[in-house]
């Protein structure tokens, strides 16, 4: 790790988070939560990428991110439903393969 805590190269794989997430709002599929690690760029002259945290819906690309994943949890699963959608979409269909 360097003196900025910024640790080295990165893959270029987003790691998966199993956290308990609600169904997408928009087309009710199961989203995926995934982080990607604290990195620097070796061959470019970007600054260091602190990391993060995503959430997003393999169904309808709707997506969020945070520098925090508790924080990102909360505002994606305090979003209001669609009554409407919900009564015309099943429930927690699996993303498309």
């Amino acid at each position: 790790m360097s003196d900025d805590g910024i640790s080295g190269h990165w893959d270029g794989e987003p790691h998966l988070v199993e956290i308990e997430l609600r169904p997408c709002p928009f087309c009710h599929y199961r989203p995926i939560a995934y982080c990607i690690p604290p990195h620097t760029h070796g061959l470019s002259k970007l600054p260091p990428f602190a990391g993060s945290f995503y959430i997003e819906c393999p169904g309808c690309s709707v997506g969020m991110c945070d520098e925090e994943m508790l924080d990102l949890q909360r505002r994606w699963n305090d979003r209001p439903y669609d009554l409407s959608l919900a009564c015309s979409v099943p429930v927690m269909k699996e993303p498309k393969p």
